[in-house]
């Protein structure tokens, strides 16, 4: 644990926006296993060491265990610091443009003020965006990435579905399923007769044309 100072913040939301993209490239773009991983901070207090790091992702309940060790093995790899050079670069450009953008929004400022206040820190330390820039690095990863990603005070829950919820589902989906295919074959078979009767429409032309060319 760590108590909070700015640059510990900035050294959390460091690992957060590592994890979010090594997460979402192992289980989202190699597994297919989700559309999308969420990894949030926070801190208890401005005074306190109380801080936590919360992943989750929706899976395929039979896919969750297999999907929740690459996920415990990619947290590893963070955690050791072993992350590709340019993930830093996307961060350095995510955070100077979001910036960029905080700085148009009421939200931002009064959020700002507030944490200057409560956590009597410098405002400058939140305006100077150069100033976060610079601790992205894979150093300050390294060094991060064991405290708020610890391995001996992590709890793992997994939010299963209601069996007989999930039996519900598949039924109404079946039946949906079966009830799109009947109408679809009624929709064919409505489309095959109309071009026959078309067809036959045409050559019961011809034939009148026939007969008034002879």
């Amino acid at each position: 644990n760590r108590p909070w100072t700015f640059q510990s913040n900035v050294e959390q939301a460091l690992v957060v926006e590592v994890a979010k993209l090594r997460l979402r490239i192992a289980l989202r773009e190699e597994e297919s296993g989700t559309y999308g991983t969420g990894v949030q901070a926070t801190w208890a207090d401005g005074t306190t060491q109380n801080h936590r790091i919360m992943v989750s992702f929706v899976a395929d309940p039979d896919r969750v265990p297999a999907l929740h060790r690459k996920m415990l093995a990619e947290i590893a790899k963070i955690r050791a610091g072993n992350v590709p050079a340019e993930d830093f670069d996307k961060v350095r450009e995510t955070w100077k443009r979001e910036h960029e953008e905080d700085l148009k929004k009421n939200e931002f400022w009064r959020r700002i003020l507030s944490r200057t206040y409560r956590r009597s820190s410098d405002i400058e330390n939140w305006l100077n965006i150069d100033k976060q820039l610079a601790m992205v690095s894979p150093d300050t990863l390294k060094k991060a990435a064991p405290i708020f990603l610890p391995n001996a005070s992590r709890f793992d829950f997994v939010i299963e579905p209601d069996p007989a919820a999930m039996r519900k589902a598949a039924a109404e989906k079946k039946k949906k399923e079966a009830e799109e295919a009947a109408k679809k074959a009624e929709e064919a078979k409505a489309a095959k007769a109309e071009a026959a009767a078309a067809a036959q429409a045409e050559q019961a032309r011809k034939q009148a044309e026939a007969k008034e060319a002879k």
